[in-house]
């Protein structure tokens, strides 16, 4: 597909699926057309109106979008939510260093995980896709690695007993991961523990907000098309029509339709959904205008990075050596998908 937009046969518009087409290299190539000025000219829609404006705009301009989001975080205890609305990975290591015999970390983790949670979020901001390069040898990327080694390992603890967000009340489990497509999450977590329960995003190496906006149908305009206004057109026909009959669609980025959404949510057959309120969606609404990113990242970049980290967890190499190649690979893989 990139090939033929290069050659100028491209569609119109692209849907980028997070799991099979990442829009980073597309959208650093300036192959994706920046909506920023059809929204400003159109009288019946204003940034204020697009929930996840700010992350939206990661990249610098509007080159994705879509009718639903969800938030990307870690569920927790209230109390933890007060001690870290963000943290560093230093913090996370103390905490878990502090953890009793009986207290998981996270439900779940790894070393890969590790890395593919934290480092995927710091790699996107230093692959440089219009020069074809990387540079891994950071003291923030080192900080990861070695971070990915000392945490530990978590299955979660199984309990049949005890769901994940009770084990999190009683203080047995400290983080869980959560996509938050709707408020109905918020309230199946609560009623499964009899409370609403705190969210966080991932440790990050300065601190800041580790959540990121998870676009449920992100739409990309192609930067050749022939028709921009007519490609926002349908854009916009989706952001006002999104469809809501299902949780998992998400929560409408298009904020007038809020309250329309918490009535579809309150009329689906499960025994939580009596129990979502208004609260549950502004949750989602702050948690979203407080991300700066998305959750996209180059799959095949960080499967080389994977690759390379099974060595260094199997001690085969040691660190200098796992950064090495990392680098090398990637810049390799780089140059390869700039030609």
């Amino acid at each position: 597909m990139r090939t033929k937009m290069l050659a100028g046969d491209s569609a119109d518009i692209y849907y980028f699926r997070s799991d099979i087409l990442s829009p980073i290299p597309w959208i650093s190539a300036g192959l994706l057309y920046d909506l920023d000025p059809l929204i400003a000219s159109d009288s019946e829609i204003s940034k204020e109106d697009i929930i996840p404006w700010t992350a939206m705009h990661e990249y610098g301009g509007l080159y994705l979008l879509s009718p639903t989001f969800g938030v990307v975080a870690l569920s927790c205890s209230q109390q933890t939510q007060k001690l870290h609305t963000g943290w560093t990975i230093a913090e996370y290591l103390d905490i878990e260093k502090s953890l009793r015999p009986e207290q998981d970390m996270i439900y779940y983790m790894d070393p890969e995980n590790f890395l593919k949670r934290i480092g995927g979020r710091y790699l996107r901001g230093v692959i440089d896709y219009e020069h074809a390069q990387c540079n891994l040898d950071t003291p923030e990327f080192r900080e990861i690695l070695q971070s990915a080694l000392k945490a530990g390992s978590y299955d979660g603890g199984y309990n049949p007993d005890k769901n994940v967000p009770q084990r999190i009340i009683d203080g047995e489990l400290i983080c869980c991961y959560v996509g938050l497509s709707s408020a109905l999450e918020i309230s199946f977590d609560r009623y499964r523990c009899g409370q609403t329960l705190g969210y966080v995003g991932w440790p990050t190496p300065d601190g800041s907000n580790g959540m990121d906006v998870r676009l449920m149908m992100p739409l990309g305009v192609s930067a050749t098309t022939s028709c921009p206004e007519g490609c926002w057109e349908f854009l916009k026909y989706l952001l006002l029509h999104p469809w809501m009959e299902y949780s998992a669609d998400g929560t409408p980025v298009y904020a007038p339709l809020l309250q329309d959404n918490l009535d579809v949510l309150k009329n689906i057959d499960v025994p939580y959904a009596e129990i979502t309120t208004f609260d549950d969606v502004q949750l989602i609404v702050d948690m979203a205008e407080a991300c700066g990113t998305m959750d996209f990242y180059d799959e095949a970049a960080m499967s080389i990075l994977l690759e390379e980290m099974g060595d260094l967890v199997s001690g085969n190499i040691d660190l200098d050596t796992a950064v090495e190649r990392m680098q090398s690979r990637l810049n390799l893989y780089l140059m390869e998908r700039s030609r």
